[in-house]
């Protein structure tokens, strides 16, 4: 094969995946869930509204209590796992898998395509309710201008947990195609059972969701970190966010190569 042609089938490779994503984002924006997952990421900003009209409160903390109690916990894993674990589980129960894998595109870029356009629609969808939360909670506050640095640590950490959860579970999805069952295995295990456990809690998305954000920095002590540190485990905001990295890369390397050696039965 020559260096041209080579050369012109990376190009060609390489236009088709803008249009995959592009095609991709089309569907899901007009998709239902899209709709519903975004009211549902509204109702943090209804109640703080509420909370801001009824009583008098520091705005930033009230933001901070919500991301941290509310938005890393549930309400982006929740977007995450509409939008990863159906990656390639819809077109399994669909019965689509079969002709969109006929098509002279590569079944990596197919994955990678799918997989981009989640994470774009995601983020949107927990970035605008934030800003709008943000907004809600300081809009009485002089503070708003000093508290905007906090706020886009905050934004950071959410939009980079959107695109971990998307991928990891969008790469469960095409090891085990069972649904969202494995997606939904990995979220109770890791993420609501390990990551309330000392040292454990290293193990899980989350932890590194809060490290970004600054919101590991108590004084809480669990037994083995008794015994080990004497101290809460703390690591630096640039740590987590190499670690979240971490995971995005390798998840999204292990779904592409699983997607396209694996043959799935539709």
């Amino acid at each position: 094969m020559s260096a041209s042609t080579q050369l012109q089938r990376n190009i060609s490779s390489a236009s088709i995946l803008p249009a995959l994503i592009t095609a991709q984002l089309k569907m899901t924006l007009r998709a239902k869930k899209t709709i519903a997952l975004f009211i549902v990421q509204l109702i943090p900003v209804i109640a703080a509204l509420f909370y801001v009209i009824l009583r008098d409160s520091d705005g930033l903390t009230l933001f901070g209590n919500i991301v941290e109690h509310i938005s890393f916990p549930f309400l982006v894993p929740l977007v995450a796992l509409f939008y990863g674990g159906p990656t390639i589980v819809d077109e399994m129960e669909g019965r689509t898998l079969t002709y969109l894998t006929l098509r002279p595109i590569p079944k990596a870029m197919i994955f990678m395509g799918k997989l981009i356009a989640g994470c774009i629609v995601g983020s949107a969808l927990v970035a605008i309710p934030l800003l709008l939360l943000f907004v809600t909670c300081l809009v009485t506050s002089e503070d708003m201008g000093a508290a905007l640095p906090s706020m886009l640590q905050m934004l950071g950490g959410a939009t980079l947990g959107i695109i971990c959860y998307t991928t990891v579970f969008a790469t469960l999805g095409a090891i085990f195609t069972k649904s969202l069952i494995s997606s939904i295995i990995y979220f109770v295990v890791f993420e609501m059972v390990l990551a309330t456990l000392p040292v454990l809690e290293l193990l899980s998305i989350r932890y590194y969701l809060r490290t970004i954000a600054e919101f590991n920095a108590g004084n809480r002590l669990g037994l083995l970190e008794q015994f080990i540190l004497d101290k809460p485990i703390v690591l630096p905001v640039w740590s987590g966010i190499l670690v979240i990295l971490l995971v995005t890369i390798t998840a999204a390397l292990v779904g592409s190569f699983v997607f396209k050696e694996k043959q799935y039965v539709v």
